[in-house]
């Protein structure tokens, strides 16, 4: 597995989290991407979003599954204005090298790639992580045949 090095641009979103996983993993996934979907309809913002992202910012922590966050984000397009909501986070996304990763297929198998990244293609590659937090853009998402989805992973590297 090689990604590609790309110099990502820093990139405005608005996010929507929540926390608490399951045994089953992320649990809380569908409830967040929901919750930006409405935001984003209630509003009629469509036409304003880019690519959406997701990310778990407490993937390496040491927390109880139930204090884990999942992010859904939604990237803005150039120049687009949104209105501010309680609950609805708008930040920047830091620019920078990144290692990105291509996921073919349903998210299921998502963390046997995050898994590989992390358990295996990071020491050997001998870059280094940067401190900012990696996550998932969903380049190609298709409901009705998730085996044609396209995910990619990207990790921020110095």
């Amino acid at each position: 597995m090689q990604p590609e090095i790309r110099t990502v641009l820093a990139r405005r979103y608005v996010m929507v989290e929540r926390k608490g996983f399951g045994e089953e993993g992320n649990m809380v996934a569908p409830e967040a991407v929901m919750a930006l979907y409405d935001y984003v309809a209630r509003n009629d913002l469509l036409d304003k979003m880019d690519l959406r992202f997701g990310s778990v910012p407490d993937a390496m922590a040491d927390l109880p599954a139930a204090e884990q966050r999942y992010q859904a984000g939604w990237f803005l397009k150039d120049g687009a204005v949104v209105p501010h909501e309680d609950g609805v986070l708008q930040d920047t996304l830091t620019g920078g090298r990144t290692a990105v990763f291509r996921h073919l297929g349903g998210y299921e198998g998502l963390g046997e790639t995050w898994g590989a990244i992390f358990g295996g293609w990071l020491q050997a590659s001998g870059q280094t992580p940067r401190a900012a937090q990696s996550y998932e853009v969903y380049t190609v998402m298709n409901n009705d045949d998730p085996a044609l989805n396209v995910t990619e992973i990207c990790v921020p590297i110095l």
